[in-house]
């Protein structure tokens, strides 16, 4: 009953919107799969953006996009969302556009837009989109900062997000950035984080933020909740981390081998700096990429799908139901160097 098409696709009741904060490196709000996908931010709506794109105006067609990113500039609180905290304009160059392909990518796994005759399907069809613009560039140098994150979770926070998705980690433990997914959790908010691609027991070596309070037997163990990766053969990706305490853990698996989504479209910028993740062809407008990275937003979508379903249950229901739902392969990392795991659950 729950994946039967008609209730996938629903329209959602009045006055209900599902919001999953996508913390990346910004989302390609102009790409046709994700446009009319993206949140809009309540104390701009009346700039009515959108209307760029209508009469017959092609998706695609420079002057457009032009005219859409001059009108949502003019929104000082984000039209979409957040763009990196240390760049230039009240929330960053362009509110959160996409810099280089990644969250575009594990944006469109979580809710591309459905029948519409483009690219993929979305995970969550009735989830709405809010880009919060961590990284700049994929460069080592390309984090905007611990500053940044703090935005990004305060905004999600403030704006009512109802599932963040973070397909990010390394760096060193905050107490600040703790202190939000606590309030976020608290909110009601399921953080889904990506457990990182080392092959390393997060138990023994904590990576974050995955590992942020993801303890087993504390008071706010499903405060975030790392992904592992699994491959479309049901083993688990080579490359993944791991965990089951004691310390931190891992609370499930989904697929992120070889995960088809959402090319960038748009190039705001002029220039190809944007097309590391793809071809940007758009008579496919489809790239695959591997990673834990695609497995945190296949289940971040999985959790909006089900609050658009079920708004009336909680957070802890919601993972409660995640965890419960998703298949025992005692085997997954069977291939690899040590039995010292949890999240061995799958999401199929």
């Amino acid at each position: 009953w729950l994946f039967s098409w008609d209730n996938y696709t629903k329209p959602l009741d009045s006055g209900v919107e599902i919001i999953v904060a996508v913390i990346d490196s910004g989302v390609d709000y102009l790409h046709p799969d994700l446009i009319d996908k993206m949140w809009i931010n309540p104390s701009c709506a009346h700039l009515n953006c959108r209307q760029h794109y209508i009469d017959g105006l092609s998706i695609n067609d420079m002057n457009t996009q032009s005219a859409y990113v001059d009108c949502i500039e003019q929104c000082s609180f984000g039209y979409h969302g957040l763009g990196c905290a240390n760049d230039v304009g009240p929330y960053g160059t362009i509110n959160g556009m996409d810099s280089f392909g990644h969250g575009s990518h594990c944006a469109g796994i979580a809710a591309a837009d459905v029948n519409n005759d483009h690219g993929i399907a979305g995970i969550c069809p009735n989830c709405k989109i809010m880009t919060l613009q961590i990284f700049k560039d994929s460069s080592t140098t390309g984090f905007c900062g611990y500053s940044s994150v703090y935005q990004a979770q305060q905004y999600a926070l403030d704006y009512g997000a109802k599932v963040t998705s973070n397909s990010w980690g390394g760096g060193g433990y905050s107490t600040t950035i703790e202190d939000y997914w606590m309030q976020l959790y608290s909110a009601g908010t399921i953080n889904v984080t990506a457990a990182g691609n080392d092959t390393t027991n997060i138990s023994s070596t904590p990576y974050w933020p995955a590992c942020y309070g993801s303890y087993a037997g504390t008071p706010m163990e499903n405060m975030t909740l790392s992904v592992m990766c699994t491959r479309n053969d049901g083993d688990g990706c080579s490359f993944t981390n791991y965990g089951s305490g004691p310390g931190c853990k891992t609370f499930v698996s989904a697929p992120g081998w070889n995960i088809g989504s959402i090319q960038m479209w748009s190039n705001p910028w002029g220039d190809d700096a944007y097309n590391e993740y793809g071809t940007n062809d758009p008579d496919s407008g489809i790239t695959f990429i591997s990673g834990t990275s695609m497995a945190c937003p296949l289940v971040a979508g999985l959790a909006g799908l089900l609050y658009s379903l079920y708004p009336g249950l909680s957070n802890e229901d919601i993972i409660n139901s995640i965890a419960g739902g998703a298949e025992n392969t005692d085997d997954l990392l069977s291939y690899m160097y040590t039995d010292n795991y949890d999240g061995d659950d799958c999401i199929e």
